[in-house]
């Protein structure tokens, strides 16, 4: 698993397995659609993903409680999270990277917007 993405909305997760492929086929994404199924996958795996896509507002755990379960786990210190946002408040963004996303994507609104985000963020 190259990328694991989590967000609550299934057409965002198809969504972003289309750009994903569409931008870069190689790589390997794993979608789910809480977090409590994302730190399952991540504890579990082999391999960590070099990038975690986190959507903020999810039930049950959302991303900013996730975000905290990552950076605790010394063995995920690595991984990139992004934060997956619609929001683009500053003094939100700050907070999360205050926390230890490494980066915060506001939710493009189109198919080549988020192509073009996802190109920019995996040359990274």
């Amino acid at each position: 698993m190259d990328i694991l993405f989590v967000d609550d909305d299934v057409e965002e997760r198809e969504f972003f397995k289309d750009a994903l492929s569409y931008v870069d086929s190689s790589k390997a994404c794993v979608l789910t659609g809480d977090c409590e199924q994302a730190l399952t996958l991540l504890k579990e795996a082999e391999k960590l993903p070099s990038y975690v896509f986190l959507d903020i507002n999810m039930p049950m755990m959302d991303g900013k409680s996730c975000l905290d379960q990552i950076r605790r786990d010394p063995r995920l210190s690595n991984v990139k999270v992004v934060m997956y946002s619609t929001s683009s408040e500053q003094k939100l963004m700050e907070e999360y990277k205050k926390s230890g996303a490494t980066y915060f994507m506001i939710k493009p609104s189109t198919f080549k917007g988020l192509c073009d985000s996802l190109s920019v963020l995996l040359d990274k």
